[in-house]
């Protein structure tokens, strides 16, 4: 350490893969010409004629311990600070960040109090350890970054997202991701109401959410995962959407479940790419289904939700789906038993183009190229593309793709394309 503040590197990296914690010299807080300094699993004690380190870029601590003076002492002592990482730290209890330039922050770890100023921030990484799973007494976190008007990703996980009265929105915000939260109806929709240049939001884990209302024109990028009961949604510019819904389903209908509420969110989209578990298919489903189910209830919810999406989104142009193969041992088996049931069909008027991607030749997907042709009147191009791997032997698969040629079309325009 000596050696090093004599020749002043511009950049230090500090890392010990186990042992005890190492005491950082004072020497090192001497090198006034420090652009970067990485430290992993060291104790930072800063020395009474500490100065700063005035061209400091980037300060990535990690495994780390400190006192709540010292580090913020560090941090307001770099005034050209840009990214700055501060993840698994002991000893800070109110972590106060007062850093004009910084415009990277990463922060995980476990604090009672935080306090931020930075005005110049753009992306946001705060993780809270899981000991303090989203109190709900506290709301430091976002009371942290709501004044924050150039904002551009915000990532938080596991604290409370409750807004203030002054909340006024981040107007460039791009990117939204929530994980192990607790919030309110009226929180979270305000809070995605209120970036109007959203594109990618993220929920995952969260409670206190009954309704979800997601309004963003922006948004392209929508991942929903969590317990909720009704869902509003609209986002005309959606691309790919993944929802997941993870409470325990119970095995029967009731015959008074009619929980739909996806039903509408399909209406304005126009191209789209679909993610849905089981579970939301089956409240895709239109109707009730009966209290005495035949056997195949489990397939018939997902079939009727999967019917649904395309009833209900009488514009959607472009479709694509990923077709996943089954075990060897299951590839001679049936998909559907004895039991049969009626369903309406959809008619997909506006839809022109279609991929199916991950193709092996099985029966059930040219049974779905099938469904997608005879529903299809407008369409112009179905795309097959075979699945990377050698799964299914070059006759059998000869043998799919002739059949799919063979299959009768309502659209006239129709052409197969096999890649």
């Amino acid at each position: 350490m000596h050696m090093l503040s004599r020749k002043k590197p511009s950049s230090i990296t500090i890392e010990f893969s186990c042992g005890n914690y190492y005491k950082i010299p004072s020497c090192l807080f001497s090198i006034s010409d420090l652009e970067y300094l990485r430290i992993e699993r060291c104790i930072i004690s800063l020395p009474r004629q500490f100065e700063g380190f005035k061209q400091l870029t980037v300060l990535n601590l990690k495994y780390f311990s400190s006192t709540d003076s010292d580090i913020n002492n560090l941090i307001s002592s770099c005034p050209r600070l840009n990214t700055l990482r501060l993840k698994y730290f002991k000893g800070i209890n109110r972590l106060r960040i007062q850093a004009q330039a910084v415009q990277v922050l990463e922060v995980k770890g476990s604090f009672e109090d935080f306090h931020l100023h930075a005005p110049n921030l753009s992306n946001v990484y705060v993780t809270l350890n899981k000991t303090k799973v989203a109190d709900r007494s506290k709301n430091y976190m976002m009371q942290a970054f709501v004044s924050l008007t150039g904002i551009e990703a915000l990532v938080m996980k596991r604290c409370m997202v409750a807004l203030p009265q002054t909340f006024e929105g981040f107007k460039r915000l791009s990117v939204l991701n929530l994980k192990y939260i607790y919030s309110t109806d009226a929180d979270i929709a305000n809070l995605i109401s209120s970036c109007p240049w959203l594109k990618t939001l993220h929920l995952k884990y969260f409670e206190g959410i009954s309704c979800l209302r997601i309004q963003a024109p922006a948004l392209q990028h929508l991942e929903v995962q969590g317990n909720f009961e009704d869902l509003h949604l609209h986002a005309p510019n959606l691309l790919y959407l993944t929802l997941d819904k993870t409470e325990t389903e119970q095995c029967d209908a009731v015959a008074g479940d009619k929980k739909n509420y996806p039903k509408e969110a399909f209406v304005s989209l126009t191209s789209i790419e679909l993610s849905i578990n089981g579970p939301s298919l089956t409240y895709l489903s239109e109707g009730c289904l009966l209290t005495k189910p035949p056997g195949v209830l489990d397939r018939l919810r997902k079939v009727l939700g999967a019917c649904s999406i395309f009833r209900n989104a009488p514009m959607l142009r472009e479709l694509e789906i990923q077709s996943f193969s089954r075990p060897d041992d299951s590839w001679s088996q049936p998909i559907w038993d004895h039991d049969q049931t009626e369903i309406e069909e959809p008619t997909l008027h506006h839809l022109l183009t279609a991929t199916i991607t991950g193709f092996v030749g099985l029966e059930y997907e040219v049974d779905l190229v099938r469904l997608l042709l005879r529903w299809s009147p407008a369409l112009e191009e179905l795309k097959v593309v075979r699945d990377d791997e050698d799964v299914l032997n070059d006759a059998c698969m000869c043998e799919s793709l002739t059949k799919l040629l063979a299959l009768p079309r309502a659209s006239t325009k129709a052409k197969i394309i096999a890649i």
